[in-house]
């Protein structure tokens, strides 16, 4: 009888974190829907270019602006926008924010874009964050 009420909870246990990751994921496309008027083309599009698992926004909540900086994070990307001597190409960075400014419902909201292509593991439960490259432009900049 106990050994079926440990594997009961172990199965609610489970069934708990897949309804959170499903949550996280939903919460994040709604935010796409909510703040990108091509309904996330653009970032289907970098996706393919950068092969990366997941996107995330930081300093967004779901209702307002909680930060002036639109950040983007675009998780465990398999390639990144390097030149051929392995620098970060910046000029290829600027259009990315460019063309990312230009499909926002409403760009002229804040006041600076970061992008970050970061890279994240999990070990022992916990949670490992790597920014393998961080590009901030300012507004005016653009």
């Amino acid at each position: 009888m106990k050994i079926i009420r440990s594997y009961q909870i172990v199965l609610f246990v489970l069934a708990l974190f897949v309804a959170g990751c499903s949550f996280k994921q939903n919460n994040e496309q709604a935010k796409i829907v909510q703040f990108f008027s091509d309904k996330g083309r653009l970032l289907d599009s970098l996706k393919n270019v950068y092969h990366f698992e997941s996107v995330s926004f930081n300093k967004i909540d779901d209702t307002n602006v909680s930060d002036s900086t639109f950040c983007i994070e675009f998780v465990n990307a398999k390639k990144l926008p390097s030149l051929a001597s392995g620098e970060v190409d910046t000029k290829h960075l600027n259009e990315i924010v460019l063309a990312l400014k230009g499909t926002l419902n409403n760009p002229n909201k804040f006041s600076s874009y970061q992008i970050v292509f970061v890279e994240i593991h999990y070990y022992l439960g916990h949670k490992f964050e790597f920014n393998q490259i961080m590009h901030v432009v300012l507004n005016r900049e653009l």
